[in-house]
């Protein structure tokens, strides 16, 4: 999973510590419900990290695809 680093750069500093630990949990619980997940997170990007950081999406992707395959072929862990 990626996660913007700048995503409540906008909001005010009172209510921004607050946004990020929700963001935090949520991200958190999303990241749980795989047993390979992970979070990324991405330097100076907006919630469209596409668009700011398009490499970081094509490693990403890259990787995922490279742990499909490895499944796929038995070298990697598998869940019950």
């Amino acid at each position: 999973m990626l996660s913007a680093a700048n995503t409540y750069a906008d909001a005010l500093p009172r209510d921004r510590q607050g946004l990020e630990a929700a963001r935090a949990h949520t991200q958190a619980q999303i990241v749980a419900t795989s047993p390979r997940g992970t979070l990324v997170h991405v330097a100076d990007t907006s919630h469209d990290i596409q668009v700011d950081q398009p490499g970081a999406v094509v490693k990403v992707v890259m990787q995922a695809l490279r742990m499909a395959e490895g499944a796929a072929k038995g070298d990697g862990p598998r869940s019950s």
